[in-house]
C-alpha cells in the first residue's frame, strides 16, 4: 500500500471536516469570536476541566495545560477541548459527550476509564491526534445517534478478561451510531478492534492499522455496514475482519495477514459480547464485495459460513484478490447454506488448498 506523509494526511483531513463531510450533521464550526478558557495545575482560570466546562459557553475553546487531570470530563454543549500533546496532557476516568454536544478533542491521553471515550445520544466528537490506553471496558463507545471522526491517533491496551474472556473492544458502536476512521492504530485491545453492532456504520480507510486484538480486528453483526480502504489487519486472535448475520461490508485495497483462524469471515452469527445487542432476524445474510486486496499468512484466507451446521447464507464478490500461505485452504466455503460467490482475476500462492469446502 501506498505511504502518505504526516502532514498531507493531516491536511486531507481537515478539509475534509471544514467541508463537513467527515461525520453527517456536524454543527457549524466554532467562530473566530469564541472565548478561550485556560486550565492549569496553578496560574490558569481553572484548575479543573470540569470547571471550565460549567462556565464556558457554546463554541469556546478550553485549553489544557501539561498534567494528570481527574474525570470522568462530561460535556453537554459544543467545546472545543485542546490539550498540550499526548503525551503531556492526561485525562484519568474518561471523556463522555452526551446530548446534541459537538465537540472538537485534540493532544490528550485518555487512560483508566470505563470507556474512555463514550458518546451518547446524538452527540459529535472530532478527535485528532489522542491516545486512548488502559480503560477498562472499551477505548471508544458510541451509543445511540452518536458520531465520531477519528485522526491521527492510537487505541491499545483497553479491556479486561474475565474467566479467560475477553471483554472490551477498542471501538465498540452499537445503535445506529457513526464512526469515520483515518490513520488510526488500534492494537492490543481485549476483545476486538473494531465492533459494529445493531445498524451502526463505519468508514474505515487511509492506511489504518488494526492488530494483536483478542479476537477480531473488524466485527461486524446485526445489520451494521463498513466501507473499508487501505486497512492493515493482521495477528488478531480469531479473524481479520468477520462479517457477520446481516452485516454488509465493501472492502478495497486492504491487507489481512496472520490472523488466528482466517483473514476474513463472511457469514454465520456474530458473538455478541456484555453490552451489545444485534437486530438480527432470519434470514441471515452476510454481504460482502473485496477487491483489490491481499489476504495473506492465515490458517484459513477466506471463510465463507461458519462451519457450525448453522444454515447462515452470505453473498460475495471477490475480485483482483490475492490470497496466499494459508495453512489450511485458500478459500473455504461451507456448503451447509446457500453461498453466492462471485470470483473473478483471483490470485492463489503457496496455499496448502487454494480452494476447499467443509
Amino acid at each position: 500500500m501506498k505511504s502518505l506523509s504526516y502532514k498531507k494526511i493531516r491536511r486531507w483531513a481537515i478539509a475534509m471536516i471544514a467541508l463537513g463531510l467527515l461525520v453527517g450533521g456536524m454543527g457549524p464550526a466554532p467562530q473566530a469570536s469564541a472565548a478561550t478558557l485556560s486550565v492549569c495545575a496553578s496560574g490558569c482560570s481553572f484548575s479543573t476541566i470540569q470547571t471550565a466546562i460549567a462556565a464556558a459557553t457554546p463554541q469556546d475553546t478550553i485549553s489544557i495545560g501539561p498534567g494528570a487531570y481527574v474525570g470522568p470530563i462530561v460535556v453537554t454543549k459544543n467545546l472545543r477541548l485542546i490539550g498540550s500533546g499526548a503525551k503531556l496532557t492526561t485525562i484519568f476516568g474518561g471523556v463522555i459527550a452526551v446530548g446534541l454536544s459537538n465537540v472538537t478533542l485534540e493532544g490528550v491521553t485518555i487512560s483508566k476509564g470505563l470507556n474512555g471515550l463514550e458518546l451518547r445520544n446524538a452527540a459529535v466528537v472530532n478527535a485528532t491526534d489522542i491516545v486512548i490506553a488502559g480503560n477498562a471496558a472499551n477505548g471508544v463507545a458510541l451509543f445511540g445517534d452518536s458520531a465520531l471522526s477519528l485522526i491521527s491517533s492510537v487505541i491499545t491496551k483497553n479491556g479486561i478478561s474475565i474467566l479467560g474472556n475477553p471483554i472490551g473492544s477498542g471501538i465498540a458502536a452499537r445503535n445506529s451510531a457513526r464512526i469515520n476512521v483515518f490513520n488510526i492504530v488500534i492494537t492490543e485491545n481485549g476483545a476486538d478492534g473494531i465492533s459494529l453492532l445493531d445498524d451502526a456504520s463505519a468508514n474505515i480507510s487511509l492506511l489504518t492499522s488494526i492488530s494483536k486484538n483478542g479476537l477480531d480486528g473488524v466485527q461486524l453483526g446485526g445489520r451494521s455496514r463498513a466501507t473499508i480502504d487501505s486497512l492493515n489487519s493482521s495477528g488478531n486472535a480469531l479473524y481479520g475482519l468477520a462479517i457477520e448475520d446481516n452485516s454488509q461490508a465493501t472492502v478495497s485495497g486492504s491487507e489481512f495477514s496472520s490472523n488466528g483462524k482466517a483473514g476474513i469471515h463472511i457469514g454465520g452469527p456474530s458473538s455478541t459480547l456484555v453490552g451489545g445487542s444485534t437486530l438480527t432476524d432470519p434470514p441471515v445474510t452476510a454481504t460482502a464485495t473485496i477487491t483489490s486486496t491481499t489476504v495473506s499468512g492465515n490458517a484459513i484466507g477466506i471463510l465463507i459460513g461458519d462451519l457450525s451446521k448453522q444454515r447462515e447464507s452470505a453473498n460475495v464478490t471477490l475480485r483482483s484478490v490475492l490470497v496466499e500461505k494459508s495453512s489450511v485452504c485458500g478459500v473455504l466455503i461451507d456448503p451447509q447454506a446457500p453461498k453466492i460467490v462471485t470470483m473473478s482475476d483471483m490470485s492463489f500462492s503457496d496455499n496448502a488448498q487454494d480452494k476447499c469446502s467443509s
